[in-house]
């Protein structure tokens, strides 16, 4: 463990290093995340069987984001979100701004990171894979930012609906539509690889109402 001294319990306060929450749920419920709030996130593959949810009442500052950090002990697997089906989010934004997250992996979901009216986020080396429907999408989002991230192996790697998205430095491999604008969906791409496969695959999907590219 890179952050904590004893094994995780959602009885517990969740403050100290000795007495972690289990869950990231846990703690968003119990604690008023404030501006300037880490939370740390410590190795290990966390189960989900429901998204995690981050909503309003959770939110930062474009200048004091609210932080949650995930472990940086690559070797021993980092943090991992498990969504376990491919017919739910893993991470939900909903209605908040001034959110940051780093060092996390998600797999196996319907959607990895789900933005709903959710803006000004950043995203720092985040991998998202296994996704059936895509792994980051947003909904009616102003700008969110993505930083060396990873969108692999699902079905589309980018989709904004009404948003905009910005992508710098990243990979996205392996998807059937990297970038895929819908209903008012924008897009910024810089230094990244992309890779579109499979029969229908196509790097950029653009419905007729789609945004900019």
């Amino acid at each position: 463990d890179v952050y904590c001294s004893a094994v995780g319990n959602d009885s517990n306060g969740g403050v100290f290093p000795s007495l972690p929450k289990a869950t990231l749920q846990s703690l968003i419920d119990s604690r008023a995340l404030e501006p300037g709030d880490v939370v740390y996130i410590d190795t290990g593959v966390y189960l989900l069987t429901a998204p995690v949810l981050v909503g309003d009442l959770d939110a930062g500052q474009s200048t004091n984001r609210v932080v949650f950090q995930g472990s940086t002990n690559v070797a021993a697997g980092g943090t991992v979100f498990n969504r376990q089906t491919t017919s739910g989010n893993a991470l939900h934004l909903q209605r908040t701004a001034g959110i940051e997250f780093r060092n996390l992996n998600i797999i196996n979901a319907g959607q990895g990171v789900y933005s709903d009216e959710a803006g000004d986020c950043y995203f720092i080396d985040v991998r998202v894979e296994n996704c059936s429907s895509a792994d980051f999408a947003a909904n009616k989002s102003p700008t969110n930012y993505f930083l060396r991230c990873l969108a692999r192996s699902s079905g589309s790697g980018l989709e904004p609906n009404q948003s905009m998205m910005i992508w710098r430095n990243g990979v996205i491999w392996g998807n059937m539509k990297p970038v895929d604008l819908q209903n008012g969906g924008s897009a910024a791409l810089y230094n990244s690889v992309l890779r579109a496969v499979g029969a229908s695959a196509r790097i950029y999907s653009l419905s007729t109402s789609a945004g900019n590219i």
